[in-house]
């Protein structure tokens, strides 16, 4: 953890000197900051490197509709250089390409760096997108084409905030532990959040079979009865990606709901378990009383979106802020309790909110809760 820190502050001081445009409220530049150091300090230690002096530059990425998609790193250490590319995914920041001792793909551009694909790698001249791997310039059909596979970071993540004013308050809530399981994408595979809830699922109940995730110890208990589960390890990381292929998942599109269900059954029955799928859905809707009464029984659930958010909730004096992180795409989250919150307004009126306590996968906001009736749409829920 201190090599990370004081790496990380290395990063800091020498990435925040380069100037840069405007950067669209889609794109965290501190998070993308973060990954990239995370990257980096596990790189060198595989390397075995212990110590390096080092410089790093970041440029803007966008997307084929020119809004911000993330940034390309570039770095030399110890004479060698080299380049990182970290996106915001569907509101999900990931590494899709890290090469050292490789040359920087857009050396040569001189317009906007527009990131397609791994791969791909696109100028914009203020007037026309050209392909740097061959020269050409890119039709309207080819560019046409293109939209329907490339990462887009426009659209995807927006942030509002809502306060309210209440005379009463109830908060019913209930969670399977002190802190739950709330792993991320530690080794950086595309489109992984099927797999990353998966892992989440896995770890909750290394607790109780402490072979589903050889090598590593699940959490540690505070007094007798508060259980806090520990962050993830390469350990956690080595189930997430054979999660990742066992569920067939496309590095584009994700994995579906069946590719989802085979690939974390195989898992557990590879370690000498079986898992039993209970659905959470009636007459296709999300039936919240048998959530509440799966985690009252003391099981998780998961559930598989197609648009979503992530609350964050601040209590004060009569009133309570509600920071919420939506997303129109679609996304898979490990629930792990529930929260049932009763205001009794200034104006007389009641208001209750029903949330799943989750694991969101994502590293900007890992943890918070899913607000059952605003900006989600529930594909399926087990």
């Amino acid at each position: 953890m201190k090599k990370f820190i004081c790496l990380f502050a290395i990063f800091a001081i020498l990435i925040s000197s380069v100037t840069i445009g405007s950067v669209s409220a889609a794109v965290s530049a501190e998070e993308c900051d973060r990954l990239f150091a995370e990257s980096m300090d596990g790189f060198l230690a595989d390397q075995g490197i212990s110590e390096a002096q080092f410089t790093a530059e970041k440029d803007l990425l966008y997307d084929i509709n020119l809004e911000t998609l993330g940034y390309l790193y570039t770095y030399e250490v110890n004479g060698k250089s080299g380049y990182t590319v970290i996106i915001n995914n569907q509101g999900i920041y990931e590494v899709t390409e890290s090469y050292f001792d490789a040359v920087n793909p857009y050396a040569e551009c001189e317009g906007l760096y527009v990131y397609v694909l791994p791969f791909v790698y696109w100028e914009y001249d203020g007037e026309q997108f050209i392909d740097l791997a061959s020269g050409a310039t890119m039709t309207d059909e080819l560019v046409e084409a293109f939209l329907e596979q490339a990462y887009l970071g426009s659209g995807e993540i927006t942030n509002t905030s809502e306060t309210v004013y209440y005379t009463q308050r109830n908060d019913n809530k209930y969670d399977l532990a002190l802190s739950c399981p709330q792993y991320t994408n530690y080794t950086n595979r595309p489109s992984a959040c099927a797999a990353i809830a998966g892992t989440n699922i896995v770890g909750f109940y290394d607790r109780y079979y402490d072979n589903l995730i050889p090598g590593f110890t699940a959490g540690v208990y505070f007094g007798e009865d508060l259980y806090v589960y520990n962050f993830a390890d390469a350990n956690v990381g080595a189930v997430l990606d054979i999660l990742y292929d066992a569920m067939d998942t496309d590095p584009n599109a994700g994995a579906t709901v069946a590719g989802f269900r085979s690939g974390l059954s195989s898992y557990v029955a590879s370690k000498g378990r079986s898992i039993t799928y209970y659905s959470l859905m009636s007459g296709g809707s999300f039936n919240y009383s048998s959530l509440k009464s799966r985690i009252d029984s003391g099981l998780p659930a998961v559930v598989f979106l197609q648009t979503y958010h992530i609350s964050l909730i601040t209590n004060g004096t009569n009133e309570e802020t509600i920071e919420m992180m939506k997303s129109n795409a679609n996304h898979v989250m490990a629930g792990f309790g529930y929260r049932e919150i009763t205001y009794t307004l200034t104006s007389g009126s009641q208001r209750i909110d029903r949330y799943i306590s989750v694991a969101s996968g994502q590293p900007g906001r890992p943890v918070g809760y899913l607000n059952i009736a605003s900006n989600v749409s529930f594909n399926d829920a087990y």
